[in-house]
């Protein structure tokens, strides 16, 4: 397996308040992202539950997930044109 390196700028607030949901499940911020990025490869999919209402740092409360990313032009058009043409990887190799 040969490793990558990923540099991200995220806003402190959120990047601390995931922080602090992370340390009470006991897993570290570089942890949860590879969780993340692993499940995402595996399953093929954002894995983020769209059923449920999410409020935002700046108190704004959204339906589900997907109307929040909405919000952020062209996101969702990007991500099904993004699926609809991605390669499926088998788990072998994606290294499971």
């Amino acid at each position: 397996m040969s490793a990558v390196q990923i540099a991200v700028r995220i806003d402190k607030d959120i990047r601390d308040g995931a922080v602090d949901v992370f340390n009470r499940y006991g897993v570290d911020l570089r942890t949860a992202i590879r969780m993340f990025l692993s499940v995402s490869a595996r399953e093929q999919r954002i894995p983020i539950d769209i059923s449920k209402p999410i409020v935002s740092l700046d108190g704004d409360v959204f339906e589900s997930d997907q109307k929040y990313f909405e919000q952020i032009p062209g996101f969702l058009g990007k991500i099904d044109k993004e699926f609809a043409t991605k390669k499926r990887y088998s788990r072998a190799e994606i290294g499971l």
